[in-house]
């Protein structure tokens, strides 16, 4: 019921004593229940009973609480309602207690309706209730004196939790009572809201590291940071500071004479950024400007990935949790952190090389898929095109066909050349690329790029038409919507200044498209987590990465699931047909970069 809530007690300390301190002597280094350490997934009641010596005698048995809560919370007819239901049903299932029957989630409805806000719970709270709930920092208290929460007071464990629990219940109510657009409330229904399961349990699943791959990648990208290292310093004539930009700047700019490219905001220096590096090398033939950018590649990779990833390594399960948020990005895409797989490069050989090191289980196989185009075809649906819809259909290469058809040449007579400036236009369209960056982009001048894009339009005038109408529907309608309804308010669409105003309606236009094609992978997902429980196979789902599915599988199920991915992809437009054949690629391999 609203305003009532109630907290069960299961780990709380005994106030710390000269004699036990509120340690916890030969379990963990940091006592207490820290959640990315412990492995309940064995006999949890077993680990409650080692506790018990330093526990509170208020709390309540966890086996009786297990007892009588684990059929409640397994009871599908029984709706859950929570906010963010993701990290409840992780930490539940680590004590053994499953949970079925999701009904609603406050932070998964809030995202849904309005994507441009704040979701936690004390925002939502002080917007939709008018109250502010309880801090956390006045249970626990803050800075060097803050305790854990099996350490808090217990009066104000219960009425911080209660209220919690409360509050949770209330919004939910309130945010489904605003759900009433009937495309909106499939995509929460049919989408979003069975997410959350499936994302509880590849993030629960993690992924295996093969930590020597990483440490000999160490290896040599360190010698290869040493060695850009020292090319630097001899073409620039002197050791300097090369993370230093003014001393960088001085080098590039004063020394050896290389035309500024830009100014920063604040000091109006000349830039050193890795933009700049990049036309310094491409345009003023730069050879230092080169091994600055390989140099900060080597750091950058070794940093982020290749000597961190071994340190996020969960000891108990010995592989490595992502957390992905389905709440994060305005247009529907996932967010990937601690740590980010999603930003792996894949352009460079050394990008590529990290994939090595993710494995599959002993005895396992990785299975890897991507869509094929996946934001092309969602133009070539949207527009209704029928050059573009035409070659999908057909499995012709896209850029080919188009390029054939804006040259006026038959495909087998299309140029690398012209397929490159296809290319580059059938993907700038989404990003609103204009005929500058075109040029910047194949290395022609403005007047050809302007040409090509003419032609581009000429020979595909519906994909222009529907650039056209999108933009003008945003104007008037101040949001945006993708295939299945998911909406998106653009901020600046009314602005008085044209470039914000720009900017914002090649916004408009990405984001329809982008949004689509996140709506289908995340639809794609809840297919697949339903296929391989209904199946029964050991496999499961490991990664998602744009748009990209990673799963792992052993080797006598590899057929079957290869299978269940394919048409989990294949068949994610089930909501509403979007008009276009989607395709992807099942590849297997005993590593990530082996599928590839």
């Amino acid at each position: 019921m609203p305003n009532e809530g109630l907290y069960v007690p299961l780990a709380h300390l005994k106030p710390a004593t000269a004699d036990t301190e509120g340690s916890l002597p030969g379990l963990l280094p940091d006592s207490g229940l820290p959640d990315s350490m412990l492995d309940l997934r064995g006999d949890a009641a077993a680990f409650f009973t080692q506790l018990a010596p330093h526990l509170d005698s208020r709390n309540l048995s966890f086996g009786e609480v297990r007892r009588i809560l684990a059929p409640l919370l397994a009871d599908a007819s029984i709706g859950k309602c929570g906010q963010n239901l993701k990290y409840d049903l992780q930490v539940l299932a680590r004590h053994g207690l499953p949970v079925l029957g999701l009904a609603d989630d406050s932070m998964v409805l809030s995202f849904l309706l309005e994507s441009g806000v704040r979701h936690n719970l004390d925002d939502l709270s002080v917007r939709l209730l008018d109250l502010k709930p309880i801090a956390f920092e006045e249970v626990v208290g803050k800075g060097k004196g803050q305790k854990r929460f099996d350490q808090a007071g217990f009066e104000h464990a219960v009425q911080y939790a209660a209220e919690d629990a409360d509050l949770a219940l209330r919004l939910c109510d309130k945010l489904r009572a605003k759900l009433t657009d009937d495309q909106l409330k499939l995509l929460y229904e049919e989408v979003d809201l069975p997410l959350v399961e499936v994302l509880a349990a590849l993030e629960g699943h993690g992924v295996r590291l093969d930590l020597d791959v990483l440490s000999q990648l160490a290896l040599r990208m360190h010698g290869e940071r040493k060695r850009a290292e020292a090319r630097v310093i001899e073409l620039a004539g002197e050791p300097f500071n090369l993370n230093s930009p003014t001393q960088l700047g001085a080098i590039l700019f004063g020394k050896l004479g290389y035309k500024p490219v830009k100014y920063t905001g604040k000091t109006k220096a000349p830039s050193t950024d890795e933009e700049v590096l990049q036309e310094l090398a491409e345009k003023q033939g730069a050879e230092i400007a080169s091994e600055l950018l390989r140099h900060r590649q080597m750091v950058k990779l070794l940093g982020t990935y290749v000597e961190a990833l071994p340190l996020m390594v969960n000891p108990i399960t010995g592989r490595v949790h992502t957390r992905l948020h389905q709440a994060a990005v305005a247009s529907g895409r996932l967010a990937s952190s601690d740590p980010n797989l999603q930003n792996i490069p894949i352009r460079t050989e050394e990008g590529r090389a990290i994939r090595g090191a993710f494995v599959p289980e002993p005895g396992w196989v990785l299975l890897d898929a991507d869509y094929s185009q996946i934001e092309l075809r969602v133009v070539a649906a949207l527009a209704g095109d029928p050059v573009l819809l035409g070659a999908f259909e057909a499995g012709e290469d896209i850029h080919r066909r188009t390029a054939s058809e804006v040259f006026n040449v038959p495909m087998d007579q299309v140029t690398s050349d012209q397929r490159s400036a296809s290319k580059a236009v059938n993907f700038g369209l989404l990003y609103g690329q204009g005929a500058f960056a075109l040029a910047a982009n194949i290395g022609v001048s403005q007047k050809e790029a302007k040409a090509f894009i003419e032609r581009y339009f000429e020979r595909m005038p519906r994909v222009a038409a529907w650039i056209e109408g999108a933009k003008e529907k945003a104007l008037a309608e101040g949001l945006v919507r993708t295939h299945w309804g998911r909406i998106r308010r653009i901020p600046y669409l009314e602005s008085s200044n044209r470039n914000d105003q720009n900017t914002a309606l090649r916004e408009a236009v990405n984001t329809i498209v982008q949004g689509t094609a996140a709506d289908l992978m995340r639809r794609a997902m809840v297919r697949l987590h339903r296929s391989l429980l209904a199946s029964g196979l050991k496999a499961r789902l490991l990664l998602q990465v744009h748009d990209e599915l990673l799963m792992e599988a052993p080797q006598e199920e590899v057929e079957r699931a290869a299978i269940l991915l394919k048409e989990a992809m294949e068949g994610a437009d089930d909501l509403g047909a979007l008009g276009v054949k989607l395709a992807a690629e099942v590849r297997t391999g005993a590593s990530w970069l082996a599928c590839k």
